[in-house]
């Protein structure tokens, strides 16, 4: 499967997220498939907004795309800092 160019939110490396990984890191993405002046534009605009706290519903969604796996959950945001 192709994603092209992403951009991700990713956990700090002492989040325990990270204890469930092997050789991958979790991560929320934000937008695949773009080419990479898009994904850089979308960067440099992501730096300049203040970061938010979120949490994710319980509902766990899999997904098996062509032998890719994914587990997905809906994102709630809880408040702006």
């Amino acid at each position: 499967m192709d994603f092209n160019y992403c951009l991700w939110f990713i956990n700090s490396e002492d989040h325990s997220w990270n204890t469930y990984r092997e050789g991958f890191y979790p991560h929320l993405t934000i937008k695949s498939k773009l080419e990479y002046t898009e994904a850089l534009e979308l960067y440099e605009l992501f730096k300049t907004i203040e970061p938010v706290r979120v949490c994710l519903k319980e509902e766990v969604i899999h997904s098996n795309e062509n032998g890719f796996h994914a587990l997905y959950f809906q994102v709630i945001l809880v408040e702006r800092n």
